[in-house]
């Protein structure tokens, strides 16, 4: 069974299937990587958050818009593109550490 709505912790791959129980709770199977992780996994797939960056960097789409595209609010795109920003920042500050 595969669905949309998970996917992969691990590779970010969105063809799971199911994999038994483990203390009452569903657990699930890559196809593409064999990991096995108790679901569902929130937030969006490594695959949802490419596009929607993309979208939001090369084609300058607005987070509204976006969210249509993609099936979810205007907020969610918004706090998604929130935390890839931020990450990139103290991503760009540790480099510069290590020049001055």
């Amino acid at each position: 069974m595969t669905s949309a709505y998970l996917h992969c912790p691990k590779c970010g791959n969105t063809e799971t299937c199911k994999n038994g129980t483990k203390d009452g709770k569903q657990r699930y199977r890559c196809k593409k990587c064999p990991y096995n992780f108790t679901g569902p996994q929130r937030g969006p797939s490594a695959e949802m958050l490419e596009k929607v960056i993309s979208m939001y960097v090369d084609d300058l789409m607005s987070f509204r818009a976006i969210g249509r595209e993609v099936g979810r609010s205007g907020i969610t795109v918004k706090k998604w593109v929130e935390k890839v920003r931020v990450a990139l920042n103290e991503e760009g500050a540790a480099d510069n550490e290590g020049l001055r």
